[in-house]
């Protein structure tokens, strides 16, 4: 009997040892899940994340793409306009532009007109010296001839709509009236 209560007491030591094992290893085994689960967390955030991410740039990309519709519907209704004066530009003869710059005060008209010109160019200014030093420059009738509509910013295009297209003055027929070369 003492036989199987040392067995018995040797048994229940190591049952206590085995048992502290299995708490340690069963906590350690939690805190793992837990980590786990955090980090899976955590994924699932950032997975979330990235596809609201991806939602936000599909829409900026959609209204992009919209806008340059926009732009390129503006720009095809700009460009006949373009082709037109390109085609009056061949007209002009060298003493039209001579005459011109003579001016000390064009018609409005005319201003008008080269404002819109210079501003297509890229060099808008409204200073009637300025755009003077502008047509008597050699290349400025090749320059216009060359012009590629596309390369016209929507600043440009919105300096031509609000200042030019709704300014009664700037139709060919009133500049035409002013001066050939206009």
């Amino acid at each position: 009997i003492e036989e199987t209560r040392d067995t018995v007491a040797e048994l229940q030591v190591t049952l206590a040892e085995k048992k502290q094992q299995l708490e340690a290893k069963s906590k350690a085994a939690k805190e793992k899940l837990e980590l786990m689960l955090s980090k899976k967390q955590a994924a699932n955030d950032k997975k979330e994340e990235s596809l609201k991410i991806d939602q936000e740039l599909k829409s900026k990309q959609e209204q992009a793409d919209a806008r340059k519709l926009e732009v390129e519907a503006e720009l095809a209704a700009v460009a006949p306009a373009v082709e037109e004066a390109k085609a009056a530009v061949k007209g002009i003869k060298k003493s039209d532009l001579r005459e011109i710059r003579t001016l000390a005060k064009p018609p409005p008209a005319v201003q008008c007109a080269l404002e819109g010109v210079v501003t297509l160019l890229g060099k808008h200014t409204t200073d009637w010296r300025k755009i003077r030093s502008i047509i008597a420059q050699d290349h400025f009738t090749s320059d216009v001839m060359t012009f590629d509509s596309n390369s016209i910013t929507g600043k440009i295009m919105s300096q031509m709509e609000n200042t030019y297209m709704k300014n009664e003055l700037f139709t060919f027929e009133k500049a035409n009236r002013g001066s050939k070369a206009a």
